[in-house]
């Protein structure tokens, strides 16, 4: 099953639910509820994100249009240690949980491209995970924009439009640095031309060169 199709699947299966609208920077879920249903995104940004027992938050994954969540809670009913926080204006279809699951069950294409998704969300978790332990802040911050790069990239003229929309302080709690330490090595590497960032979005221009930086080639 291609991407296409499946994205056409579910679109087609959720579109029998009521969609439901967020405001920018309104919570969807809360730690430890129990979710109101699956949720389907069509429209705008999620974070998924923790907080730290000092009050620290840190964001561990963003959903784009066509990602389901909360999976966890989905397939093996735990419910969610984490927040869900929209990052823009959202539209969602939101589908009650027995109903989804008859759906995988009786199409094993889709289960197995739900499942693949999640692996490779939890991989690039992993990397992340690496750098979080072992690199500088300015190779964390050049690793972290080449995966947005990939995950929410566009090719534009000039260069690849990173369509998520962030804020130094998204920055931060994504990698768990200050938001005064992203400022310092975002102007770092805006100094060496290898992105523009112009009203929240930031445009690749030197991909090769953030490579580098984040020690990828």
């Amino acid at each position: 099953m291609t991407a296409n199709r499946l994205f056409k699947n579910l679109d087609s299966f959720f579109t029998q639910f009521k969609s439901v609208f967020y405001k920018k920077r309104q919570i969807i879920i809360r730690s430890e509820d129990i979710p109101q249903g699956v949720f389907f995104l069509k429209k705008g940004y999620v974070r998924q994100f923790l907080i730290s027992r000092d009050g620290h938050e840190l964001t561990t994954s963003i959903y784009k249009p066509y990602d389901i969540f909360p999976l966890e809670w989905v397939l093996n009913n735990k419910v969610s240690r984490y927040h869900f926080e929209t990052i823009t204006e959202v539209k969602v279809s939101r589908a009650p949980r027995e109903y989804f699951l008859q759906l995988i069950k009786s199409n094993p294409e889709i289960f197995f491209k739900l499942i693949t998704r999640l692996i490779n969300r939890i991989d690039v978790f992993s990397e992340r995970m690496e750098y979080l332990a072992f690199g500088q802040a300015e190779q964390r911050i050049a690793a972290l924009l080449l995966v947005f790069s990939e995950r929410f990239g566009k090719k534009m003229e000039r260069g690849i439009l990173i369509q998520l929309p962030l804020t130094h302080k998204d920055i931060a709690s994504f990698l768990g640095l200050s938001r005064e330490t992203v400022s310092i090595e975002m102007k770092k590497l805006e100094k060496k031309e290898i992105f523009v960032h112009k009203l929240r979005l930031i445009t690749i221009k030197k991909i090769n060169l953030l490579k580098k930086e984040a020690a990828l080639a």
